[in-house]
């Protein structure tokens, strides 16, 4: 619930009554009736543990009796006020200390709580209410809960019958403060809603988005312009008060790229992440699948992406990734953002590279050269399928060493030198048999598909030590920071780790 007096317990010991008229094994834990007579009533004909009491504050507290518990181990025992602290003479501290070592020996608990007793919220409390909250909860335990019951009241039934009667002048009862614990109460039990939906459409291998709640999932990429596809995913996410994520898909074609590309990729999820964004790289073969694939991993409602720049010839033999994205989008919504120069994020030109990238190409001619020599040694001896087989090696050398295009090229080198040199009539590219045709043919598509799954494993290979280098950085850097004394020293130790990852 939002505060105390919405009726958590009455609640409680409502559905506790329930269960155990469906022949439930319900048992009592502890529980602040408040000297209630309704709440007595509803206790009649249940078990309940034995439990001594403690004075906190000059007021008798009821003690769980976890010992008690763990022999009875009934099927559902009831917590109440599971931020409670213990008395000095308790095993644990904290009450809910003893509720996870209860659901640690399979008993199910029934608990209450206010939604400004958990940890990651206390300091949100502090700043609306003014209230300090002392005793508090993780956040765990209520993401294992199987199920969250919302017990809410309006504000100003709330004001007159707090638990315990308030002070209308209490700083937790204020109108607005009251307003605000609704919503982060109606906001916490939505999350969890949304996770266990979630759950059910992937146990159950639902392919479609389910909009029930918005989602903004940004793509970008190394492009100067992305950083406003960042801020209009903000935009969006801020007028429909949403959960945004910002992508950045990773495939064989852009592997490869310069520095400079992936520091502006880097920048720009920096600057997403600044703004508020959970951010992800994923490694893919082709980036609209793969956005896709995660877009409905997380029930994201809203694709954003940038407005493609490349020629219009290109676009229209190749397509772009905001037609597939449409195409293959079904319920989402696809957002294109225009890609044009603004004050805010100058155009950086395209750096054209000099002839490092042309050498690649050389290779191919070696390898095919060399082939080619192998083969004029064992022509006379071999069968025309084994020189074949040798052009498909020279492929695969150069697919493993330079990338797509200096392979396609071994290709189509190896189908010329082939026809050239092996096939008659010798030293031309004339085909006396029309079935040498479709001999030509099927070599140059299992060189290309040969070359194809070669540049692939090479890019996964790549990505896969990427990962590893990563992954051992974090586990050193988590180990190192474990046992670094001061503050001095963490600070050095993260430097230092994030300057081998970066």
């Amino acid at each position: 619930g939002p505060a105390p007096g919405v009726g958590k317990t009455w609640a409680m010991l409502q559905a506790a009554r329930r269960s155990r008229a469906e022949g439930g094994d319900v048992v009592v834990g502890c529980i602040a009736t408040h000297g209630r007579p309704e709440m007595d009533r509803l206790l009649e004909g249940v078990e309940r543990l034995p439990g001594a009491a403690w004075t906190a504050d000059g007021a008798p507290v009821d003690v769980l009796d976890l010992e008690a518990a763990l022999v009875r181990k009934p099927a559902l025992l009831l917590v109440d006020d599971l931020a409670h602290r213990n008395g000095p003479t308790a095993r644990h501290p904290r009450r809910w200390q003893d509720v996870e070592e209860l659901l640690g020996a399979g008993i199910g608990v029934f608990a209450t709580l206010n939604v400004y007793e958990l940890e990651s919220l206390k300091d949100v409390v502090s700043r609306i209410t003014e209230f300090v909250v002392e005793d508090a909860v993780p956040d765990r335990l209520l993401e294992q809960a199987d199920e969250i019951v919302l017990v809410d009241l309006p504000v100003e039934q709330l004001r007159r019958l707090g638990s315990g009667d308030p002070d209308p002048g209490h700083r937790l009862f204020r109108p607005g403060s009251l307003m605000a614990l609704r919503e982060l109460a109606l906001r916490r039990t939505a999350d969890h809603v949304d996770g266990r939906m979630r759950r059910y459409m992937r146990d159950h291998a639902i392919p479609t988005t389910w909009p029930v709640t918005e989602r903004i999932l940004a793509c970008v990429s190394p492009s100067p312009h992305a950083p406003q596809v960042v801020r209009a995913a903000k935009r969006f996410a801020d007028a429909l008060r949403a959960e945004w994520l910002v992508v950045y898909v990773e495939t064989p074609a852009r592997a490869p790229r310069a520095q400079a590309a992936r520091a502006r990729v880097a920048e720009t999820l920096r600057l997403a992440e600044q703004l508020g964004a959970e951010t992800r790289i994923l490694t893919g073969e082709r980036v609209a699948d793969t956005v896709l694939m995660f877009a409905r991993s997380r029930n994201a409602s809203k694709i954003v992406l940038g407005k493609p720049l490349q020629g219009r010839w290109r676009h229209r033999m190749a397509g772009s990734i905001a037609d597939a994205l449409i195409r293959g989008g079904g319920e989402t919504d696809i957002y294109v953002i225009s890609g044009e120069e603004s004050a805010h994020v100058p155009y950086v030109a395209p750096r054209v590279r000099g002839w490092g990238r042309y050498l690649a190409y050389g290779w191919p001619v070696v390898a095919v050269a060399l082939a080619t020599l192998g083969n004029l040694v064992m022509f006379p001896h071999m069968p025309h399928s084994t020189l074949a087989l040798v052009y498909l090696l020279a492929v695969v050398a150069v697919a493993a060493r330079c990338g797509p295009g200096p392979s396609i090229l071994a290709c189509v080198l190896s189908v010329a030198a082939f026809d050239f040199f092996f096939v008659p009539p010798y030293f031309t590219f004339s085909v006396a048999e029309t079935q040498d045709l479709l001999t030509f043919g099927v070599m140059f598509v299992v060189a290309l598909v040969i070359s194809g799954l070669t540049v692939r494993i090479r890019w996964l290979a790549d990505s896969a030590r990427e990962r590893e280098r990563h992954t051992a950085a974090l586990y050193r850097l988590s180990r190192e920071l474990a046992s670094a004394r001061g503050i001095p020293a963490i600070v050095e130790t993260a430097i230092r780790h994030i300057g081998e990852v970066f």
